[in-house]
């Protein structure tokens, strides 16, 4: 396709024999607490094909069971099984390990209690209780004292995980501060960057996904808002990509998704909704 130019729907069709389907939430699927639009029809439109689903977010704030009933509520069918949250895969990948102390949010905590890992409270002490790991997210709880507590951890040999580098939380407001703006004050305190990062656009997330439903990276496809996150990430395993101009990439100028497709050969499609690929592939599958 021309650089800066919408896809055709018979391209995008042409996904219909993708197996694996990886979509990002905020952005994509919803946004303000609704549903956007196509978004209820592609999950069924998917399903009836047989095909597999995976949520693919960086949050630590919230488990995969809180997520998908949120996203329930808003008429969108996901299962806790099909999201797969950058704060899980942190708690898998750093395995084994027993204490941990969290600068995030309950999809964390939920994380190290499913996984039988001891949480240390991040408070400053004189007498600093050993920890194996700090798990480091989006931390709405942040303070002084919880930021000393996981830096002196680090310090004196925790291994430092982090969620992802989002720098902002967006919203309707203007956004918050995100997970990034956290592991960055960490980073600058102890000198150096995380020993793991799981969240988009570093490999794990992807790989974990695409684990979980037995597949490759050329089975899949990726859809997101996102250049720098969903698409280069995807983009980086050889997933193919469709960036839905929702959510974030509202912002990005054609000039801007050029220069980002030559760099990184991605999106490999460009669409306004998901309307548009869920009527293309009905119009293959009919």
């Amino acid at each position: 396709m021309d650089d800066g130019h919408r896809t055709s729907d018979a391209q995008i069709g042409g996904l219909c024999e993708k197996p694996i389907w990886l979509l990002d939430g905020d952005g994509v699927l919803y946004q303000g607490g609704h549903a956007l639009p196509g978004a209820a029809d592609l999950l069924a439109l998917l399903r009836r094909l047989g095909r597999r689903v995976a949520l693919l977010t960086n949050s630590s704030v919230k488990s995969s069971e809180q997520i998908a009933a949120e996203m329930n509520g808003l008429g969108i069918d996901i299962r806790p099984e099909e999201v797969t949250t950058a704060a899980k895969v942190a708690v898998n990948r750093a395995m084994p390990f027993h204490s941990a102390l969290v600068l995030g949010g309950s999809g964390i905590r939920d994380a190290c209690v499913a996984a039988n890992v001891r949480l240390v409270d991040a408070v400053p002490r004189h007498t600093p209780e050993p920890v194996d790991v700090v798990l480091v997210g989006m931390d709405r709880e942040l303070s002084y004292d919880r930021l000393t507590a996981a830096v002196r951890a680090i310090r004196r040999g925790a291994r430092f995980i982090a969620t992802n580098r989002d720098p902002m939380f967006p919203a309707a407001d203007g956004g918050t501060p995100g997970a990034g703006a956290v592991v960055a004050a960490v980073c600058a305190a102890v000198g150096r960057e995380p020993d793991l990062m799981t969240g988009k656009p570093a490999p794990l997330l992807f790989l974990e996904a695409l684990r979980s439903h037995q597949g490759a990276p050329e089975d899949a496809v990726m859809v997101g808002d996102q250049l720098e996150t969903d698409i280069r990430g995807a983009a980086l395993l050889g997933i193919d990509t469709i960036l839905v101009r929702s959510g974030l990439a509202n912002n990005y100028t054609e000039a801007t998704i050029r220069r980002f497709r030559r760099r990184h050969l991605a999106p490999k499609w460009e669409v306004d909704t998901l309307s548009s690929v869920v009527q293309a592939l009905r119009e293959r599958n009919r």
